[in-house]
This record gives C-alpha cells, sequence and structure tokens, in this order.
C-alpha cells in the first residue's frame, strides 16, 4: 500500500521482488532517512522492527547512457536502500562528483564523450579527484564482446574492483554491491 510520501519510483519493484513486509519496513526506513542493514536482516526482522538500522546510507553512483538500464539500476539500489545518483554521461558523472562521493560507481564503459576508461584515468590521475575517491570501488558494466575485445582489466592506471554484463541481472547487481559495502575499509 502506498502512502501520500512515497514517490513512483519507490513503488516500482517490477526489477526487485519483495515481500510485503520487507516492503513495509523500507518505506518505513525511507521516512526515518535510514537504510536496512540487508546484509543481516530477514524480512520477519524488517517486518517486527528488529533490523539495526545505520545513520550513513551507502552511496552509489550509476554511470550509463542507456536510460533503461540506468532506470533498472537505479530502482533496484534504491529499493535496496542505498543512496543513489545517476549520470547519462562521463563528463556529468564528473561535475556531480563535485557534491557527491559515492563509496561505489558503476560506471559503462562505451558512453558518448568520455568512455568510462577515460572517466576512470581522470578519477585516478586528477588531483582534485585522486585523494577523495581513492578508495572508492568501481564496477564496469560492458557487454561481454567488448569485454574480451578489450581486456580492460589489465591497461594500466585503470584499476578495476569488478564489472557487470550488459544486460544487468539485478541479483548479481544487488550481491556484489552487498559485497562491496560488506567491506570494512569502506567505512568513511
Amino acid at each position: 500500500m502506498l502512502d501520500s510520501n512515497q514517490s513512483a519510483s519507490d513503488a516500482s519493484a517490477s526489477s526487485v521482488i519483495q515481500s510485503p513486509a520487507d516492503n513495509e519496513a523500507q518505506i518505513d526506513a525511507r521516512d526515518q532517512g535510514v537504510a536496512l542493514d540487508r546484509d543481516s536482516a530477514t524480512a520477519e526482522e524488517a517486518a517486527s522492527g528488529d533490523v539495526p538500522l545505520t545513520a550513513a546510507r551507502h552511496r552509489v553512483l550509476v554511470v550509463e547512457s542507456d536510460v533503461e538500464t540506468a532506470d533498472l539500476m537505479v530502482t533496484a539500489l534504491e529499493n535496496a536502500g542505498y543512496e543513489v545518483e545517476v549520470a547519462t554521461d562521463g563528463q556529468y558523472a564528473l561535475m556531480l562528483l563535485d557534491s557527491f562521493e559515492p563509496q561505489l560507481i558503476l560506471l559503462a564503459l562505451a558512453m558518448p564523450g568520455l568512455s568510462g576508461l577515460e572517466v576512470t584515468q581522470i578519477l585516478r590521475g586528477e588531483p582534485r579527484f585522486a585523494q577523495r575517491f581513492r578508495a572508492t570501488r568501481i564496477f564496469y558494466l560492458t557487454d561481454k564482446e567488448h569485454m574480451l575485445e578489450k581486456r580492460f582489466s589489465s591497461l594500466p592506471g585503470t584499476p578495476m574492483t569488478d564489472y557487470l554484463f550488459t544486460p544487468i541481472d539485478v541479483s548479481e547487481l544487488l550481491d556484489k554491491a552487498r559485497r562491496v559495502f560488506a567491506d570494512p575499509s569502506l567505512r568513511h
């Protein structure tokens, strides 16, 4: 059931199936401005209010020029309790990074303008970004053919944390994001 404070994107769960109790607990947590700790919570714990809450939400930047793919990822991540910003090109992503400090960046390799590799090289090399984002995890978004053709993981100066193949598998996306945020070195 929707309340008057819930937006259409909050209600859209076509890519993530949630139990009614889980969804209600998520809405309650959003209204309080906190995220549920999904790594340790069951739907029953969420419904009972016994879920540990964290004051600092995990932040994710989605950089993808394909609007459908970006919307799918944003919806899934927001429904899982992550704070998400989206950019449709590399240049806009760099502008967003002046005010938004994600712990995870989902970065398409092929985009108009700056490619994902060029964005990564700027993030890791330019002084205004290098220090602030040195611990930020980067997942490249690519199709299998591009991955095999470019073998981007071995390019010097472009470290990656992981990759996701397109079309995006929402379960894989959420599983990999959970593992990233379980890493104690990301607590900042």
